[in-house]
């Protein structure tokens, strides 16, 4: 896990540097000035030894003014700092450390977050590259991993948790393998135990009352430690207890000891103590750093750290020794960092009489040796300073450095058999020498002292031209340069031959070969790439270049600390030397030896190199653990043990870490302190680590059952992720923008996924398509915390922090928000459940420690956990059926408690989720949005709400006057145009308004009145996005009755449509039942055919022929009644035409009736109003009323309208005479 502390930013306030540029030491110190002035300072000398009051340094300070750096130690070896940061809770790392605090060199990180807030001590095994703590509230002891390829990953292990009460002080001696620490609770002591946290022992307990901070003297080995005002020590085994000193009216914080010294922060008086570790006098006065408290205290000096238990320093024991031809010599190894290396020369295979001897440290070197005497090879016996070397008749002698180079003496070990190409020195089994051959492709060992030659290498393999062979001590293993050019390989075995095996196999070129034995690291020259290269002993990681501008003529290598050295001809200067830091990846610069004579081998002489030391295991790639790596002394022997972090279990290699998680009735869990997703199996209740990869502070967890995929965020992370638990499949869900999602409820009817969030608080839904809605923000002050959901009734509900906190409920839309549970028993609601079954939820206060079950309504509330005596902070809450989880609670009375996965590894369990296949405790199916795959009605989005639901758009588009249809959505027509016969024309086909016409969707259409579908009981079309999918065929055909009958036949005229009546006659021998029938809507007569006509019977015969007589009688009646009928009008119309050509007579014989056309001279000269009183009408004028007689009227009248022609004759009739009678 990689977590950057971003604030940390670095700024040097001042830094005096002298201009003589002392060796690496000092005390570090963390101060703080109030109130906010946070800083690392470097003593740069030691009090007591030194004179320091005006050596004052400034130190590091930071831009996050919260910083405390409560507890600090070093690793002088990795130039490393480790720091609990009480603000941050976390273990945090400065590398790249060094007393000129150059900031640009360092870089600050986390190794763990998640300790308490309270007294923590650290202390660093600078062996294993381990960090212990101890850790106050949570009662225990930690070890983290901050080898460099671990330090960031967070891979800790808690090795010590029981029977602890209050550890408060913590010390480490990885020399012997110790680790101290104090207890200042019930039944104070400071015990022991090795590093794993096995062996403990309590060492000191009488009189102890209240220890405190404690460090080691690994030189006495003893332990020290702070006893509220005073310091004690005693002895690694307890014994030898001692009072130190004493300090009335002090708060004695952190003490750290550099040979006789103790040094001690006082953060009362503000001062650093300095008094003598034996007797407790003060050697310096107290140091007032200005204005700071001084806190945390770490001594910087390679002396407190060794790497083994002694070191020697007897005579030649520290210097570069190289061999031409004719002479051995060596210069100081301190010289090579010079331009200039003036040698001494120690040895020669120069004859005395064949030269003239000049002054020892003549540097005049003259080839004047036979040619087999010349040295071609040689190697060391650091301890013994012996030098073995090889001349150019292969025979092998030994000769001892301490000699005058005028005594010729040496010792002839043997004669090889073939060309010897390497020679190298097993300082483990003292005595045995071996070389290669490069003409027989064998190696051979030597005993010096029997001279006893052995094959190394089995029969039946032989070597490609072995050369450079060297000795891996700790391997026990050899290791050489094979092949040739363009196809060479770093090659290794075991000491017997076995296991031959290739580091690096067919390089285009080796120069020369060396090794970085503590590291275990292999570094050779490639003149051709211009490189120098790197690979592990093992081969196990990618070779790693460096570009150091390689000259080609390199061929001579040495390694030494962080350096590399090579030697290559150069004009002027036949032995040059370039050197190379392959730590700070730079050019040391280049020199050359004052010799004439080419160099032909160089080795470096240090006892160190050869000695037997207590190299922890752990050092190179953390031991090979994939986590945590912890050494442990077996037999006065350091081995390691390689442990896993919570969660996750050791593999059968006993080194790597795997994790098992399971597919079904588990519980995950956000912990907060780690930052990590565990799962705990509710059958076994054993723990799995949910493998995250990178991630940074988890949030919310929820488990998709839907989709068997994990949801969680992050703070400081809009993003939403999902994964699978095995941790693949990673993908992100959503991204809600400059908030952080927080807690989580899934709608499993939708599919839409609810959250609260921070930062810009709000309540939201994520859509199956990954689109987010902001559906409640409206919020101020308050902190949103738990989310849960109820799609049958449309409900959300969720909790606020405030300070009237509350758990309110809203329609799933965001609509309709009401407070339903506030009050003094309301602090912190953390979290929510809903119990579908019995339509409960449950809710929970962390602050209170209680669960409360209430109805729907926030009603009816009843307490059925509390933890307010015990402590136990309730964060989160989730139900199965029988269950209430954090802790395993049954729902139905006494409400009995089990623990589930209870494990000390646990920090602070945020957030739950639940999954068992089983569950009956599911969400209902119901409510606006069931069916269409939890659309509903809608065409994108359905939001269940108590009254149905309602439909949303994604962002930027709108929703049309339906209520129902996103604008982006194709919809097909809700009516359909069809023609289907000449007669009826076109119809009209209709959907249902309930059907949402989308793509894909299948609806039934409806025909119109008197119309039925084309294929029986299959109404359905399908929406497509080029229209409804039978939209072109047939669908709806006109109801009609059968056109035949049973024994009968219908009219010919007879439409057999819907309400149409028609006769019918029956076949012979048949008789009707009904005079006539009528179709019913059903498309059916009104009764059924075969009823229409039944067999004729004898009383049926005569009854017929009856009828028909009567039939005939009224036939008859008719056609008589029509005749009388006929007669009768021609009388009437005979005297009518009779009465009106008597009346045409008495017109004409009594008065006339004239008609004239009106002349056109008056009508030119009436006017306009003259012709509207006028009695004139119409083009005609009004006919005049004669005297009338009793004449006929004459009947030769004409039509004035149509040319005079005359009117058609009609009956003449007579008018008597009556003047008061008028005729219009």
């Amino acid at each position: 896990m990689t977590k950057l502390v971003t604030s940390f930013i670095f700024c040097i306030i001042y830094h005096h540097v002298s201009s003589q540029m002392p060796e690496e030491r000092g005390i570090v110190m963390s101060v703080y000035a109030y109130p906010d002035d946070q800083k690392l300072k470097h003593l740069e000398k030691f009090p007591g030894y030194e004179n320091v009051s005006s050596v004052l340094a400034d130190g590091i300070s930071f831009d996050d003014s919260s910083l405390r750096f409560d507890s600090i130690d070093i690793d002088f070896a990795a130039k490393t700092g480790y720091a609990y940061e009480e603000n941050y809770r976390a273990i945090l790392f400065l590398s790249g450390y060094s007393k000129a605090l150059d900031v640009d060199n360092m870089v600050f990180d986390a190794v763990h977050y998640g300790v308490s807030l309270d007294s923590i001590q650290l202390a660093v095994d600078w062996l294993s590259k381990t960090v212990y703590w101890c850790d106050v509230t949570y009662r225990w002891i930690v070890a983290a991993s901050v080898h460099k390829d671990k330090v960031s990953k967070d891979y800790f292990k808690v090795i010590i948790h029981d029977h602890l009460d209050k550890p408060t002080g913590i010390a480490v001696d990885p020399l012997e393998g110790y680790l101290f620490w104090s207890d200042s609770g019930k039944g104070a002591k400071i015990e022991r135990s090795d590093l794993t946290g096995s062996n403990r022992k309590t060492i000191v307990s009488k009189g102890v009352t209240s220890p405190g901070q404690m460090t080691v003297d690994i030189a006495d080995k003893r332990i020290y430690w702070i006893h509220v005002e005073a310091i004690h020590s005693a002895n690694y085994d307890g014994t030898g207890e001692r009072h130190i000193t004493r300090y009335d009216v002090s708060s004695l914080h952190d003490l750290a000891i550099f040979r006789e010294v103790i040094y001690i922060s006082d953060t009362n008086s503000d001062e650093l103590l300095s008094v003598n570790k034996t007797d407790g006098l003060n050697v310096a006065d107290p140091l007032l750093l200005d204005s700071y408290t001084i806190y945390g205290l770490a001594v910087y000096s390679a002396e407190t750290q060794p790497t083994k238990d002694k070191e020697t320093n007897a005579g030649l024991h520290k210097a570069i020794v190289f061999a031409s031809a004719t002479h051995i010599c060596y210069i100081d190894i301190r010289s090579l960092a010079a331009f200039y290396f003036e040698p001494v020369c120690i040895f020669t295979v120069v004859k005395a009489s064949n030269e003239k001897r000049k002054k020892r440290q003549d540097t005049t070197l003259e080839p004047t040796a036979s040619p087999g005497d010349k040295i071609k090879l040689f190697n060391l016996d650091m301890k013994q300073t012996i030098a073995y070397y090889v001349n150019m008749d292969n025979k092998i002698y030994a000769r001892q450095l301490r000699l005058p180079i005028e005594n010729e003496a040496k010792e002839l070990i043997t004669s090889a058999g073939g060309t010897i190409s390497g020679i190298a020195y097993d300082a483990v089994d003292a005595g045995n020498l071996y070389w290669c051959e490069s003409d027989t492709g064998n190696i051979f060992m030597i005993n010096v002292n029997d001279k006893i030659v052995t094959k190394v290498n089995a029969d039946g393999v032989t070597l490609v031209k072995p050369r450079n062979i060297l000795v891996l001590q700790a391997q026990r293993k050899l290791a050489w340069v094979s092949g040739e050019d363009g196809a060479m390989s770093i090659q290794t075995m075991n000491m017997d031959g076995t296991e031959l095996f290739d580091v690096v196999s067919d390089f285009i070129d080796i120069g020369a070969l060396t090794i970085d034995q503590e590291h275990q690291v292999f570094y050779f020259l490639a003149p051709s790439r211009g490189s120098v290269y790197s690979v592990p002993f093992n081969g196990s990681e990618t070779l790693e270049r460096y570009f150091v501008s390689l000259e080609d003529s390199a061929n001579l290598i040495l390694h030494y600390n962080k350096y590399i050295s090579w030697v290559y001809t150069d004009p002027g200067y036949p032995n040059a030397v370039g050197s190379y830091n392959y730590e700070e990846r730079q050019i040391i610069g280049h020199g050359f030896f004052d010799t004439e004579t080419t160099i032909i081998d160089i080795k470096v002489l240090d006892e160190k190199l050869q000695t037997p030391e207590r190299t922890s295991p752990c050092l190179r790639q953390n031991g090979g653990c994939s986590q945590v790596c912890i050494t442990k002394y077996e037999n006065d022997a350091m081995t390691k043990v390689c442990e896993c972090q919570l969660g996750y279990k050791l593999e059968t290699d006993q080194k790597s870490c795997k994790t098992e998680v399971v597919r079904d009735n588990f519980l995950l869990v956000a912990d907060w302190t780690v930052d990590l997703i565990f799962q705990i199996d509710l059958v076994t209740n054993e723990i799995n680590a949910i493998p995250l990869g990178d991630s940074g502070y988890l949030m919310g967890v929820l488990y998709d059952a839907e989709h068997k995929k994990l949801i969680w965020s992050e703070f400081f992370d809009g993003q939403v992720y999902s994964m699978n638990v095995d941790g693949t499949d990673r993908k992100v869900v959503s991204d809600i923008g400059f908030s952080y999602a927080y807690r989580f409820a899934m709608d499993t009817v939708t599919g839409n996924l609810y959250y609260t969030a921070f930062s810009s608080a709000h309540i939201g839904v994520i859509t199956p398509s990954g689109e987010n809605i902001w559906l409640i923000d409206d919020f101020f002050w308050e902190d949103l915390q738990a989310i849960a959901v109820h799609p049958q009734k449309g409900w959300l509900y969720f909790s606020a922090i405030d300070s009237d906190s509350y758990i309110a409920r809203a329609n799933m839309d965001g609509s309709n928000v009401e407070k339903i549970i506030i009050g003094e028993h309301v602090l912190y609601p953390a979290g929510l459940a809903i119990d579908y079954q019995n339509d409960y939820m449950y809710w929970c206060d962390s602050s209170l420690d209680t669960v409360q079950r209430c109805n729907l309504d926030g009603e009816e509330c009843e307490t059925i956990v509390n933890n307010s005596k015990i402590g136990d902070e309730i964060n989160d809450i989730v139900l199965d059926d029988k269950y209430l989880h954090v802790v395993q609670v049954s729902l139905t009375a006494p409400y009995t408690k089990t623990e589930v996965g209870y494990n000390i590894g646990l920090g602070k369990v945020d957030t739950l989720s639940l999954y068992k296949s089983n569950n009956q405790n599911k969400q209902k199916v119901g409510g606006g949005c069931a069916g269409n795959g939890g659309l509903g009605d809608c065409s994108t989005i359905c939001l269940p709400t108590s009254a149905g639901r309602a439909c949303a758009c994604n962002d930027g588009i709108d929703l049309k006057t339906d209520g129902k249809t996103c604008s982006d959505i194709y919809q097909c027509t809700d009516v359909i145009t069809q023609v289907v016969n000449i007669t009826a024309g076109v119809i009209e086909i209709k959907l249902p308004t309930t059907c949402s016409r989308l793509n894909e969707t299948t609806c039934e259409y409806t025909c119109p009145k008197y119309y039925m579908p084309t294929i029986k009981d299959s109404s359905t079309l399908t929406c497509t996005a080029s229209g409804w999918d039978r939209e072109n065929d047939t669908l709806c055909e006109e109801i009609r009755c059968p056109p035949t009958i049973e024994n009968g036949k219908l009219d010919t005229d007879c439409e057999a449509e819907v309400g149409n009546t028609c006769d019918f006659k029956c076949n012979n021998g048949f008789q009707k039942t009904e005079e006539k029938t009528f179709c019913t809507r059903s498309g059916s007569w009104h009764k059924n055919t075969t009823e229409f006509c039944e067999k004729k019977t004898a009383q049926g015969a005569q009854k017929e022929e009856e009828d028909t007589w009567k039939k005939t009688d009224v036939l008859l009646v008719v056609i008589i009644c029509a005749v009388l009928v006929f007669v009768l009008c021609v009388v009437v119309a005979v005297l009518i035409h009779r009465l009106i050509r008597g009346r045409r007579r008495s017109t004409e014989s009594g008065g006339s009736v004239a008609y004239q056309k009106e002349p056109k001279y008056l009508r030119d000269d009436l006017d306009d109003d003259r012709r509207r009183d006028s009695e004139i009408s119409a083009g005609y004028i009004q006919p005049k009323l004669n005297d009338i007689t009793e004449e006929t009227v004459s009947t030769s009248m004409v039509n004035p309208l149509y040319n005079n022609e005359p009117l058609p004759a009609v009956s003449q009739h007579v008018i008597p005479k009556d003047k008061n009678c008028l005729i219009h």
